[in-house]
């Protein structure tokens, strides 16, 4: 039987600001039953508008880690706009991964361009037959 659930890869972080800055999370274990995966960006900024990216990352080891790509070779990574500010939670950006992922993620989050931190999480969807 099949179920949806998630990974948190980034939880309320504060994303690096800045052209080639980057706030990188902790690594997350993959399961082999995982597939059908989406990531989520969302995030809570005081001043608006707001632009920032996040993109993930894979290692087979948790210590050589390289860009996720789509099946054409692309790396994954999308970019973050909000216009509304405020404590609502904003969900900015979704991104469908269309190739295999090796057991160990992590998140990525930077270049955001703004002057006050933003709170930022990105979650991986997944569904799951176990």
């Amino acid at each position: 039987m099949a179920s949806s659930s998630l990974k948190n890869l980034l939880n309320k972080v504060q994303c690096a600001q800045g052209t080639g800055n980057w706030t990188t999370g902790d690594a997350v274990v993959l399961e082999n039953h995982m597939t059908d995966f989406l990531l989520v960006g969302k995030c809570i900024c005081d001043t608006v508008p707001v632009q920032l990216k996040y993109k993930i990352e894979h290692s087979p080891d948790g210590v050589r880690w390289s860009p996720v790509k789509n099946e054409d070779g692309s790396e994954i990574k999308f970019t973050c706009q909000s216009t509304t500010s405020g404590a609502a939670t904003q969900t900015c950006a979704i991104q469908i991964i269309d190739t295999p992922l090796l057991p160990y993620v992590r998140g990525i989050c930077g270049e955001a361009d703004v002057s006050d931190p933003c709170e930022c999480t990105l979650d991986l969807h997944y569904t799951s037959f176990k």
